[in-house]
């Protein structure tokens, strides 16, 4: 038997209790690394001089709006309680905004 108190590591098996929560921060932190990195290309080139075609800088505001539509995304596919909380807000009524129920 291994003693989890006095070493303070987990047993082989043991669930973490942030589990899901690291998992997001990886998922979004990944979603931000793959969209910034054309823009950080394109600032690199032009500070060294060169040129970028437009397409180029097209493609990479592109990917910006990506990581914004993206991350919350990521948060409703992992977070059941966001989840709950973002289908609630969307499938009020016209009315409820009106009448300041929400």
């Amino acid at each position: 038997v291994v003693s989890t108190q006095s070493t303070g590591t987990k047993r082989l098996g043991e669930a973490m209790p942030n589990r899901g929560a690291i998992v997001t921060i990886l998922w979004v932190g990944l979603a931000f690394i793959i969209s910034w990195t054309p823009t950080l290309t394109i600032w690199t080139i032009e500070t060294c001089g060169g040129t970028v075609p437009p397409w180029g800088v097209l493609f990479s505001r592109y990917c910006l709006t990506i990581n914004v539509v993206s991350n919350p995304i990521i948060y409703i596919a992992s977070n059941r309680g966001f989840k709950t909380f973002v289908i609630g807000m969307l499938s009020r009524t016209h009315n409820d905004l009106l009448s300041g129920t929400i």
